[in-house]
């Protein structure tokens, strides 16, 4: 939305070619409506704010399947693997996961399969909840 110099916090990004190595992330310093488009998948992280005054605005959305709209930017499928996020879903009830964008009970997602996995994932999971 405008210009980002780089002690604006400007997004940084990593290429592909890269790996998994941050530290060759590049900071995307960029003109005001510069678009900038990656995927879930697309490694980036954030970079601090140093100017004494001012802002930086960005405005931004996320895409995804009507038909797995749980799926996406933060939401459980980028953080199920994280420790204390796995036992801590795992004490909650069906209606208290959606918050974190579960799919509710009765949804055509959870088949056996996918019951299976979830309670494998987080320890503690109702599975009678979602029959």
């Amino acid at each position: 939305m405008e210009d980002v110099d780089g002690d604006q916090a400007p997004l940084r990004l990593l290429a592909r070619e890269h790996g998994c190595d941050m530290s060759k992330c590049e900071p995307l310093v960029c003109r005001g409506g510069t678009l900038c488009v990656f995927t879930n998948y697309t490694l980036h992280s954030a970079t601090d704010y140093l100017r004494a005054e001012g802002q930086r605005f960005t405005w931004g959305f996320g895409l995804g399947r009507a038909d797995h709209y749980w799926e996406g930017f933060k939401h459980y499928t980028d953080k199920g693997n994280h420790p204390v996020f796995r036992q801590f879903i795992g004490t909650l009830t069906a209606k208290e996961r959606e918050i974190f964008r579960f799919p509710p009970a009765g949804d055509p997602y959870y088949i056996l399969q996918t019951l299976k996995a979830l309670a494998k994932q987080y320890p503690g999971w109702n599975v009678n909840e979602y029959s």
